[in-house]
């Protein structure tokens, strides 16, 4: 796909710095997709939109309200990656943290 976009002078002089100006740019668009649209970023967004339909006081795990599929498309390390920061802040994804199961998967409820 071709865009044509005018660039501000800020942008315009960082462009001919650059080598090949059109890698740069597709280089930092990529680099900052990554830091709002990963696996994880979506995940978050997922659980933090379907806890809001739980009924209140409904126990779950964190793959019960993300879902199988998508729980299933994040690698280990994501997975591990999102619980912890889910583990570090429940309450940014309107959750509390009630206990460990048997199998040492954290217990949540949808924080009213």
């Amino acid at each position: 796909m071709n865009i044509s976009l005018n660039l501000t002078s800020t942008l315009a002089a960082w462009a001919k710095t650059q080598t090949n100006a059109e890698t740069a740019i597709l280089n930092v668009l990529e680099a900052h997709l990554a830091t709002i649209d990963s696996p994880t970023i979506r995940a978050g967004k997922l659980l933090k939109t379907n806890a809001l339909t739980l009924p209140e006081g409904m126990e779950f795990e964190i793959p019960q309200v993300i879902g199988r599929t998508d729980w299933e498309a994040l690698t280990r390390s994501e997975r591990l990656s999102l619980g912890k920061e889910i583990k570090r802040t429940p309450e940014a994804f309107g959750l509390i943290f009630l206990r460990k199961s048997a199998s040492n998967h954290a217990i949540y409820k949808r924080l009213v």
